[in-house]
């Protein structure tokens, strides 16, 4: 791992187990998506059940306008739903339809503050889930000598199939070709400055601040090639 590349985000999307487009997306908010919805039988005016996915539609959205109105300010919420009622005029009458909402929703949310743990990019929460596994699992150090146990460690806890596991033993086949032992923060710089796609410094606060700060570049000339 050389200090003079940068790692690409189809990289890191790689290496976490998410599409190459996951870094446009932001989390979901508080509700479900339409394919995670529980739906209980409601009954119609002949009494016979059927399944209301428009009824849970609708009481999502009202619960996520009340927690929004909980989480901001006066103005705060007004301009958040200044945002959302020009987004819902122009949608048209379908807008509470199979959760056409969720996304204008989120996209006025962030655009008030866009220091809100949901505002997060996906990519990287998974960054940041995929540290926590290896620190909970006492891991620090990677491709050193205890790597086989390791490998053991990771795939038991997360499944062979899971992405973390799968690098951690195709890594075994590498160590020989030119890996060397590298620390976890050292491995997490070279995903701040992969998802940033610049020379950046280490911040310590990245999986809580990364995505709307300004970071602390570094100068370096002349500038080098990406690498996948």
């Amino acid at each position: 791992m050389s200090p003079c590349l940068i790692p690409t985000e189809e990289t890191i999307c790689s290496l976490v187990g998410q599409p190459p487009e996951a870094n446009t997306r932001r989390r979901v908010l508080k509700g479900p998506k339409k394919d995670e919805v529980e739906v209980e039988p409601v009954l119609s005016l002949g009494d016979s059940g059927y399944t209301d996915d428009f009824t849970q539609s609708v009481k999502d959205l009202n619960d996520e306008l009340r927690r929004i109105r909980e989480t901001y300010n006066f103005y705060g919420y007004s301009a958040f739903f200044k945002c959302y009622r020009e987004w819902r005029m122009d949608f048209g009458r379908f807008y509470k339809d199979d959760y056409n909402w969720r996304d204008a929703v989120l996209d006025c949310y962030c655009a008030v503050d866009i220091t809100q743990p949901e505002c997060q990019p996906e990519l990287n929460a998974k960054v940041a889930n995929w540290l926590d596994t290896l620190t909970n699992l006492g891991i620090f150090s990677l491709f050193g000598p205890t790597h086989d146990d390791q490998t053991d460690a990771v795939c038991a806890e997360l499944g062979d199939d899971h992405p973390l596991c799968c690098f951690f033993a195709s890594a075994n086949a590498n160590l020989l070709d030119g890996w060397s032992e590298t620390s976890l923060l050292q491995l997490f710089h070279y995903m701040q400055m992969g998802l940033l796609q610049q020379f950046v410094h280490f911040n310590a606060l990245f999986n809580s601040n990364g995505w709307f700060t300004d970071p602390t570049l570094i100068s370096v000339f002349p500038l080098l090639p990406l690498f996948n």
